[in-house]
């Protein structure tokens, strides 16, 4: 066994997260026809060949939790499963969700679920969240599916062997950025309690689903209509969430203060010589409060929402908030009463994989990472493939039922093309 590198702030917090409550990230991929067992024992062979962390366990060295290269690597589980009533891609990654990541094994497993002549089927990778953002995520599906189509990788694309022995992402000049931080989240507390939008945390975390896909044409005019706003689909897209939860859930309620989560990356922070598709996690979580009226209009919530991101990045919040995260992840989660917010959003723009890989069609790809009770009461990861806007969405069963959260996703929808 060797030691690779520590853990950096953000992903102690994921790790901790997740020995609490269940933290995983799953990802989808719907292909036709479906590739042999043979084919994927190759393809991730090779992927753990191409990026030590694929070979790493997560464990402790003292009190410090590092990603530890065992040798030889740990199995990546892979197990295919029959299409049966009760078993679709659907629940089987409500399940994965549900499930806390052993991070003493593998970080990442897959799950096959095929129909009898492997004609189609669906590939569900789910992995520590530590293991990989959605920035890495791209290159390492794109690398799967070629490999599936048994070519082979552009040297430059799997180079990962610059990994610095240790990778910090405290910001500098440390105190002038983080007293008034703290002096904004302290006093944006006191306002949040006395008018915030906020119900109490539910009891239970389990996780269920819901998927949304627009066409091509809607999306090409929806981008042009960002454009004239000078917004982007980050932008509208948290303002749809948002109003359309406040809608369901907030009906008696005029106006107030409303959270929203969204994510950046602090990849530039990285040091010069590290590969962009690194694995690792390098994705900072942004609570953003803005006082809102329930009777305005989406672009008028998505403007609140471009300008309080752009003050948190003038201010270096991005940084503070990676640093800060190995701290307020484990408090949050004692303290049960604390909420991150209402709703929250993964963005990663256009995911630039083919849409076939040799005989291999690439259908869709979903994309949903766990919540919990103190997570945001309605979330979702979004994206754009094959010139199509995608968003998938997670919700608790305690405090939302199946028919709520259909009326939520719906309203979404009616939001965005409203705009159009």
């Amino acid at each position: 066994m060797k030691i690779i590198r520590p853990l950096n702030s953000i992903e102690q917090a994921l790790t901790l997260s997740n020995e609490i409550q269940p933290l995983s990230t799953v990802i989808v991929l719907h292909l036709a026809p479906f590739p042999t067992q043979s084919d994927l024992n190759k393809a991730v062979a090779t992927l753990q060949k191409n990026h030590v962390l694929l070979r790493c366990f997560i464990g402790k060295s003292g009190n410090t939790l590092h990603f530890i290269e065992s040798d030889p690597a740990p199995i990546v589980p892979i197990t295919f499963h029959a299409v049966q009533e009760n078993l679709t891609w659907v629940t089987l990654t409500e399940h994965k969700l549900n499930t806390k990541y052993p991070r003493d094994q593998a970080l990442f497993q897959i799950d096959c679920l095929t129909d009898t002549n492997n004609e189609k089927g669906e590939l569900i990778l789910t992995y520590h969240h530590a293991l990989m953002d959605s920035e890495s995520a791209r290159s390492v599906l794109h690398e799967l599916l070629t490999l599936l189509n048994s070519d082979s990788l552009d040297e430059k694309q799997n180079d990962n062997s610059k990994i610095p022995a240790r990778i910090s992402l405290k910001p500098f000049p440390f105190r002038k950025t983080l007293l008034p931080f703290l002096k904004s989240q302290i006093k944006e507390e006191i306002l949040y309690q006395r008018n915030g939008f906020s119900n109490s945390p539910p009891s239970s975390p389990t996780n269920k689903i819901l998927t949304l896909r627009f066409d091509q044409n809607f999306t090409h005019r929806l981008q042009q209509r960002c454009s004239q706003l000078r917004l982007n689909l980050n932008n509208v897209i948290l303002a749809s969430m948002t109003r359309a939860l406040l809608d369901h859930k907030y009906q008696q309620k005029k106006e107030g203060l409303v959270r929203v989560v969204n994510f950046a990356s602090v990849r530039s922070s990285l040091p010069s010589d590290v590969h962009l598709s690194a694995l690792g996690c390098y994705i900072s979580m942004l609570r953003i409060g803005i006082h809102i009226r329930t009777t305005e209009e989406t672009s008028s919530i998505a403007k609140k929402i471009r300008k309080a991101l752009r003050e948190a990045r003038r201010k270096d919040q991005i940084r503070l908030m990676a640093w800060m995260s190995k701290y307020l992840v484990p408090v949050m989660l004692r303290y049960t009463s604390m909420r991150l917010g209402q709703t929250a959003l993964s963005f990663m723009g256009n995911l630039p994989l083919q849409q076939t890989y040799g005989n291999i069609q690439l259908k869709d790809v979903n994309a949903f990472i766990s919540n919990n009770q103190s997570g945001p009461e309605f979330s979702a990861f979004g994206k754009v493939l094959h010139g199509r806007l995608g968003l998938d969405f997670n919700y608790l069963t305690d405090e939302t039922s199946d028919e709520e959260a259909q009326r939520i996703v719906s309203s979404t929808e009616s939001y965005l093309r409203d705009l159009v």
